[in-house]
């Protein structure tokens, strides 16, 4: 469901994101490059997932993300987090590159590509 769900809410958040929010979208990606722990990491990802949606305006599409967010979250740990190694996020960058340029498009198919590769 966040396949479905999260990039259609980014393409919609896009437009409307300030640039104190932009700023928190960069902080969460630093935040998850430099991470030492996979539960730093974890704590900085679901951050800058929420922070990108942030300016979507519709509070109960952000309220399901956020919550299948933290089902995914503990998918993750119960069968990935043994094997986490600290590393840049390429997708994470072209979202935020993507969000800084104000192209909504390119942001929700980074968006897909990215959450279908951990489904």
């Amino acid at each position: 469901m966040r396949v479905a769900l999260e990039p259609v809410a980014l393409e919609r958040s896009v437009p409307n994101l300030t640039p104190e929010q932009v700023q928190d979208i960069e902080d969460a990606q630093d935040a998850c490059d430099f991470a030492e722990t996979v539960e730093d990491w974890e704590d900085a990802n679901r951050r800058f997932h929420l922070a990108v949606i942030a300016g979507c305006d519709m509070p109960r599409l952000v309220a399901e993300i956020a919550e299948l967010q933290v089902l995914y979250s503990w998918h993750y740990n119960m069968h990935y987090a043994d094997r986490w190694k600290k590393r840049a996020d390429r997708d994470h960058a072209a979202i935020l590159a993507a969000i800084k340029e104000g192209d909504a498009a390119t942001a929700r198919i980074v968006m897909q590509r990215h959450l279908s590769r951990l489904s």
